[in-house]
Order: structure tokens, then C-alpha cells, then sequence
């Protein structure tokens, strides 16, 4: 299949990477850096859309890299008349969705990276605010917050959006300005307060309502969304019911619902709803920095009642970035724990949350790879399989190579005698390579 780039391009398109519903993506011959998205239906808003975040925004470096925008349109003829079909779009790095990191208890990455990862969203997120800045009005807005569409490298940290054809963007269009709306909200954060307000006093879905439904002010609730879920694995609005509010009810209570809770500023660790408690398996509001404390207090509680009191994209990078700064690797049973320095209890709280919750981490060896020195030292000292262990050494010992030829020695020669004796396929494996590397030594 060959289409027509509004560039001057013609691209040839190969394999079916994949899709949906709305479209199919492509890979692009002789550009394996780039893919195509074709769309089985596309309507004039979507087309003006495309168009807009294509030609429209001069999108800074990070953004490019980052966020998976049309690059050019693409026609189905060669005059490139008529709207436009699909468009080209850098390919994802990234691999990992960053509804599995917060979503999989037993194998997240460490604390530290989970906060690196949340600093790294809300500096892409205040990119592109500021890329579409125009006269003072937020032309583009993320709107659809869906966690399934954050890419992320437990590696690196970086972070990746995709489907920013969903974006919530305004542009002007044959003399008069045209909302192009954004029609979807991840299901999990259909509870903003005032999008769920307008639902209901129009009693319609989202793809119906009429007048404003994405903001700036919503973009900045489901950021801290993700930065919560991020910092502290929990969501903003629970609550556990206290044993005497039980005990003096003549009926049972049904939980209230997270929209009711959102509605009303119950947010779980400033203004828990009467006759509720915060759940003993959340972690101690205190292992957050006081200035973060406050961030999520206005944008939950406060922000309830006045979107515009919610933390900007660049408080919260700025928050996160001091907070990273204060952590310090916590030495208890777990491999992955931080603490700040202010921190004052004497036992780690992230052991006592997993404790509670029965949610402790399970050690996978294909972490090793991402986890610092320290970490790997440390977990040396816990009660891993013998396994572990000797993928552990392998690992030091590769990183020693450059620096300390003798300490890089001493670490496989661990790992060769642990694997001694495994007749796994990785572990033979794994044997040759280590027989490998101290011929180089």
C-alpha cells in the first residue's frame, strides 16, 4: 500500500503492527524509525485535528521524542486532495505500560524510579501545555489520560504517550475558532469532579455533552492521578469504615462511590469522609515531602470545589525533583525501598504496607538488569534462590569490567561457582558467557 505525505513523501507501507477500532498501524518501508496510521473512518474533526498537531505547534525536542505525534498527513492519491486518511508518527520505544507498573504490586520497579518516572510525565505534560500556548489560552489539552496510552522504560525512565490523536485541541478554522474534542476518559478516572457533573446534569455520556468538558484543570487532576499512583500505590479516594460508625448504624452502608468521594473533596489523607479512616495498608502520608502533601491535598480536596486550585504540571515536576533528592535507600527486607531523609520511624513503612496488604514483591531476575549497585549489594544479603543470587554477581561483574578488572574477576568467579551444577538451559547459558568474559579479563 502506498500513501501520500503532505511532506512530498510517498510511503509504502509493509507489516500491520496492530489497532483497533478507530485504525490499523504500519510499519513504513526503509524507515524503521517511523510507522503509519490509517484510519478505517476518519470525519473532518479528526482530519483538522491531525492537521493541526501536525503543521500548527512547534513541538520542542522533548515532546518529539516523547509523545507519538503526527508528523505529516497521508493521502490516498498522489494530488493529496480531499481529507486526509492516517498520518506518520515516530515508532514506540518503549515498551512497558504504565498501567502495569502501578498495577502489578509484585513486580514494580523501585521507589526511587517510580518517583523518576512520575517527574518525567509531568515534565512531558508541562511541555506540551506550553507548546500549545496561544494568546494566553491552552490550545491543547491531553484530555484522556489513559494509562494504557503511558509507555514507559523501567531502564532509563522515560516516558512515551501514544494515541495523541485523541488530544483535546482547539484551533481556528475558517474564520472562527472549533473545538475539537477529546470523546474518551479511561474508565478508572471517570470521577472528575466537574466532567462528571456535566454528564450528569445533561444526563448524557461524555461523547455527548455540551460545553466545556477537558481542561487544563482536568489534564492537572488526572496527572496527579498517576503521580499518586505512582508515589504511594494507592488510590486518592478510599476510605475503610471506622468499627464504631458500624457498630451505631441500624442499616448497612454502602461504600460511597469514588465519584462521590471526588465530588465532595474526600480525599483519603486530608479530609477522609466521617465515619471512615484511612486503611491501615496505606502508607504514611509523612513518607512524602510536606510540599508534595500539599500539592495532592489542593488537587484533590481543594481542587474539588475550584479546578483551578490543582497544581500545575510544573509544581509537581518541581515537588517530585526535590523530593528524588531527599531519598534515601532504605536497608530492611525489601531490595527496592526508599525513604526521604526526614523520615523518623524505626522500621521501613513500605515493609509494614506490604505486610498489610499482602502485596510484598517478588524478586525477578529480569530486574537485575535495571537495578543500581547498591540495590543488587544489598539484595545479596536477603533470602533469595540461589539463582538470583548468581545472575546478581553476573551482573556486578559486568559493570565492574571498565573500572575494577580484579573486583569484576571476583564477582563471576561467584557467579560461575553458583551456577555450577544447573542444568538449565539459561543457566548453561549463562555459564559460557561468564567463561567468556574472564577470558577477556
Amino acid at each position: 500500500m502506498v500513501y501520500y505525505g503532505a511532506d512530498g513523501i510517498a510511503y509504502e507501507l509493509t507489516n500491520r503492527l496492530g489497532g483497533g477500532g478507530e485504525g490499523d498501524i504500519y510499519t513504513i518501508k526503509g524507515n524503521s524509525n517511523k510507522v503509519a496510521k490509517i484510519f478505517k473512518k476518519i470525519d473532518l474533526q479528526m482530519s483538522l485535528k491531525i492537521r493541526a498537531l501536525s503543521e500548527a505547534v512547534q513541538w520542542s525536542e522533548l515532546i518529539v521524542k516523547n509523545a507519538m505525534l503526527p508528523l505529516t498527513t497521508l493521502f490516498s492519491d498522489n494530488t493529496r486532495s480531499g481529507e486526509c486518511v492516517g498520518f506518520v508518527m515516530n515508532r514506540l520505544k518503549c515498551k512497558e505500560l504504565l498501567l502495569d507498573v502501578y498495577n502489578q504490586p509484585e513486580n514494580r520497579i523501585s521507589i526511587y524510579n517510580q518517583a523518576c518516572l512520575a517527574e518525567n510525565i509531568c515534565r512531558l505534560v508541562d511541555e506540551i501545555h506550553k507548546a500549545g500556548m496561544v494568546n494566553g489560552n491552552h490550545s491543547i489539552i491531553l484530555g484522556d489520560f489513559n494509562p494504557k496510552n503511558i509507555f514507559v522504560d523501567r531502564r532509563t525512565g522515560q516516558v512515551q504517550l501514544t494515541d495523541t490523536d485523541s488530544f483535546h485541541v482547539t484551533v481556528k478554522y475558517r474564520n472562527r475558532v472549533r473545538e475539537l474534542k477529546c470523546r474518551a476518559l479511561y474508565k478508572d478516572l471517570f470521577f472528575i469532579p466537574e466532567i462528571l457533573k456535566a454528564c450528569v446534569s445533561q444526563n448524557t455520556s461524555l461523547e455527548n455533552v455540551q460545553g466545556e468538558t477537558f481542561t487544563i484543570y482536568t489534564d492537572y487532576f488526572c496527572m496527579a492521578y498517576h503521580v499518586h499512583k505512582l508515589l504511594l500505590g494507592v488510590e486518592p479516594y478510599a476510605g475503610e469504615r471506622v468499627q464504631s460508625a458500624i457498630d451505631s448504624s441500624d442499616s448497612v452502608e454502602t461504600a460511597p462511590s469514588d465519584a462521590v468521594l471526588a465530588s465532595a473533596g474526600n480525599y483519603v489523607y486530608t479530609n477522609v469522609r466521617s465515619g471512615y479512616r484511612i486503611p491501615s495498608r496505606f502508607p504514611d502520608f509523612s513518607i512524602l515531602t510536606p510540599q508534595l502533601q500539599r500539592l495532592f491535598r489542593r488537587a484533590f480536596q481543594d481542587g474539588a470545589s475550584d479546578p483551578k486550585a490543582r497544581p500545575t504540571a510544573a509544581e509537581f515536576a518541581e515537588a517530585l525533583g526535590e523530593y528524588i533528592s531527599q531519598l534515601d535507600y532504605c536497608h530492611c527486607n525489601g531490595w527496592d525501598h526508599y525513604l526521604i531523609h526526614s523520615y523518623d520511624k524505626d522500621y521501613c513503612e513500605w515493609c509494614r504496607v506490604e505486610h498489610e496488604s499482602g502485596d510484598r514483591r517478588v524478586f525477578f531476575s529480569q530486574n537485575v538488569p535495571y537495578m543500581t549497585d547498591q540495590e543488587l549489594l544489598h539484595s545479596l544479603e536477603l533470602d533469595l534462590k540461589k539463582v538470583f543470587k548468581a545472575e546478581i554477581y553476573y551482573n556486578l561483574g559486568i559493570r565492574s569490567k571498565k573500572n575494577d578488572r580484579i573486583q569484576a574477576r571476583e564477582y563471576l568467579l561467584k557467579a560461575a561457582d553458583m551456577f555450577r551444577g544447573d542444568s538449565q538451559p539459561g543457566a548453561i547459558k549463562r555459564q559460557d558467557q561468564i567463561k567468556e568474559q574472564l577470558g577477556k579479563l
